[in-house]
């Protein structure tokens, strides 16, 4: 092989390594973020006996979009705590009479917190219906938590973030009250919890450019050995 030829098979080589970290940093495809800290230097939250959470809407409009690959939420958990604590999280559409919460679309089920205390963050990864397949959901669905196992001297709730960079909610929140879901505001703070929402990633076209690649270095050696 001369200086030239071995010289482009580096080139495309450098070029597949680099395509390939391209493809895993763009993996994730965020339709929703709240994550950013409200300007305060107090991380605030906020906490409720009744089942409770934001409407949100999801960004983008394609198909893939719409199907959920990992849900994560912010929280408190305050120290000392006794070890029973969990938590369910679970998707609504809002189609019920003036767009609440209707159908339930996914619960997760009780978590157990394991005595993560202080700031935390909850991973859901690939949420499925009610027949196993990956959960997709419309435009706006509502998400919320239900915590249990909190003794008196205990304090647990989600975290109040900035208004979302990606996707869209209300300023207010739903509570399912014995009276039904009602809408709440907190005095002087519009709310918005701590989550985001990863889909499904899109196919990307640096994925088809490694495919490109690999096949020039199949076309050359074709072609090197037809020269044979």
């Amino acid at each position: 092989m001369n200086m030239n030829m071995r010289s482009w098979y580096k080139a495309v080589a450098v070029t597949v390594a680099t395509s390939s970290l391209g493809v895993s940093v763009q993996a994730q495809n965020v339709v929703f973020d709240a994550s950013t800290k409200i300007g305060t230097s107090l991380v605030q939250s906020f906490s409720s006996t009744n089942e409770f959470g934001d409407q949100i809407k999801l960004a983008g409009s394609g198909p893939l979009d719409r199907t959920i690959g990992q849900f994560k939420f912010e929280y408190y958990l305050s120290r000392f705590v006794n070890g029973n604590e969990k938590v369910t999280l679970r998707l609504y559409d809002n189609t019920g009479a003036n767009g609440q919460p209707n159908n339930l679309l996914w619960d997760s089920g009780s978590i157990a917190l394991n005595d993560r205390v202080g700031y935390q963050t909850l991973v859901v990864n690939n949420p499925t219906d009610a027949i196993g397949n990956a959960l997709t959901v419309p435009d706006w669905i509502t998400w919320t938590v239900s915590f249990s196992g909190i003794d008196g001297n205990e304090n647990v709730g989600l975290l109040l973030r900035d208004t979302p960079k990606i996707g869209e909610d209300y300023t207010d929140y739903w509570e399912k009250t014995p009276d039904g879901w009602q809408t709440k505001v907190l005095p002087d703070v519009p709310v918005t919890f701590g989550a985001q929402v990863v889909a499904i990633p899109e196919p990307s076209t640096i994925q088809l450019g490694v495919l490109g690649a690999f096949g020039l270095l199949g076309s050359l050696a074709l072609r090197r050995r037809s020269s044979k």
